[in-house]
């Protein structure tokens, strides 16, 4: 992403649609396409941003934030299925993500909880 000026248009549309279509998490660092990722990012939420929550720490996967903050829930227990050995060192990997309040808050705004029974999804 934002590596080919002649497909800016095309990535913008792309995470518009996606945002759209509810896919409201968006991972970006400033280590991709030497910072252009982010320029490009920001150009596609202008004006909603309150409707996304960023993932901006490299090498964080959206996995890792999520079994982060799954872990951090009182009374929740996480049993992350791991059958290859480079999906344990991303599970582990989620130790090491720093979530923050307003992380907690945007994660919350998110992706609230349902109002009913719900059949629980796998990642």
């Amino acid at each position: 992403m934002a590596e080919d000026p002649r497909r800016r248009a095309d990535e913008i549309a792309a995470l518009r649609l996606g945002i759209d279509l509810g896919m409201t998490l968006i991972d970006t660092a400033e280590m991709y396409a030497d910072g252009g990722a982010e320029e490009l990012v920001d150009e596609a939420i202008d004006g909603r941003r309150e409707e996304v929550f960023l993932v901006t720490n490299p090498g964080v996967t959206p996995a890792q934030v999520a079994l982060a903050w799954v872990l951090r829930q009182d009374g929740v227990c996480a049993i992350p299925q791991s059958s290859r050995p480079e999906h344990v060192r991303e599970n582990r990997g989620d130790l090491d993500v720093g979530l923050t309040s307003r992380d907690f808050a945007d994660l919350d705004r998110a992706f609230p909880p349902p109002c009913s029974k719900q059949p629980l999804a796998l990642l």
